[in-house]
């Protein structure tokens, strides 16, 4: 496997709704299914609507690359979800409520023994302080201007602008040269056209920088072990156990919402699924699966389907 780190760095504003009313709640990354469906919608627009059908139908048996959620990095620092598991804390209420302030973790803090290592929690808080000074949350007002008599009605809508040196990087794992070659192409296309919502005012656009992922890295990537990290959501798949193995500890998210058909030119209401977090950890390696979330109303139209993936890249801790 080739293992990459790729920087996004923003040019414009970035909007990733959350769940909730209205659009001013804004996420804080971008889940590895949403930017894995954002790479398909370019992959069609690149190589047209056969070249996704295969694409897709082969990516379970064999998929050419593997992506991690989108998460922070300030300057040369990369940050990964405080894992679901137990740290060497001090036996008392106040560091307990400490640690569920802190929502990341520098990536070298994951290669170490957590069961014997204390956990440095002042120097944490530090570096969490350091994320969010990283970003500026806008919301900005909008007017909503009715079809059949001209009237408007203002609404907010939320975003997120980066510092200089800083945004989200992805980690991307490929089978070899020609996926890392397709996937560089995609990731280049998909910066200009932007990702997120908005993008018809210039929202989510961003320049990719690819560096290999150095040996601190590499002890993260080791195919064997006893505790498996998910960098990106997941979803078990046929044959696989559908449900957490014992020991595991996890968390898990819905994942709901619209999305556009190109063929039809309309937007459709997808079906709900839920998969396991970002920052879970299972004692037996994952795999994972593209989930299909086809509405009944395309199946009955012969429509091409709809998928979500849950195949993660997953990282070894011990």
């Amino acid at each position: 496997m080739i293992n990459n780190i790729v920087k996004i760095k923003f040019t414009s504003p970035l909007r990733i709704g959350r769940p909730g009313i209205g659009l001013e709640n804004t996420n804080d990354r971008i889940n590895s299914d949403t930017l894995f469906s954002a790479l398909c919608h370019v992959y069609d627009e690149m190589y047209g609507r056969e070249a996704i059908s295969e694409f897709l139908d082969d990516y379970d048996a064999g998929p050419p690359f593997l992506l991690s959620s989108c998460f922070p990095f300030v300057g040369n620092e990369y940050y990964l979800p405080r894992p679901f598991v137990h740290f060497n804390l001090p036996n008392d209420d106040q560091s307990l409520k400490k640690l569920k302030k802190i929502r990341y973790l520098p990536f070298q803090i994951l290669c170490q023994d957590f069961k014997n290592t204390p956990f440095p929690l002042e120097n944490l808080y530090e570096h969490n302080a350091r994320i969010l000074a990283s970003r500026t949350d806008f919301v900005t007002p909008r007017i909503a201007k009715d079809r059949f008599d001209d009237s408007t009605q203002i609404f907010y809508c939320g975003s997120k602008v980066f510092a200089e040196n800083s945004g989200l990087y992805v980690i991307v794992r490929c089978r070899d040269n020609s996926a890392f070659n397709l996937l560089q192409g995609l990731m280049n296309m998909l910066g200009e056209n932007g990702i997120g919502g908005e993008r018809g005012v210039g929202f989510g656009r961003f320049n990719p920088q690819w560096q290999k992922a150095d040996e601190m890295w590499a002890t993260l990537f080791n195919e064997t072990g006893t505790m498996f990290y998910l960098a990106g959501l997941y979803h078990p798949g046929a044959g696989q156990n559908t449900h957490a193995p014992f020991g595991s500890t996890w968390s898990l998210c819905e994942r709901r919402g619209w999305f556009y058909s190109r063929s039809s030119g309309r937007q459709y209401k997808r079906k709900t699924v839920w998969m396991f977090a970002e920052g879970s950890v299972f004692s037996e390696r994952p795999l994972g699966r593209l989930v299909d979330v086809t509405p009944s109303v395309l199946l009955k139209s012969g429509h091409h389907k709809i998928y979500r993936c849950g195949r993660p890249v997953v990282l070894t801790l011990s």
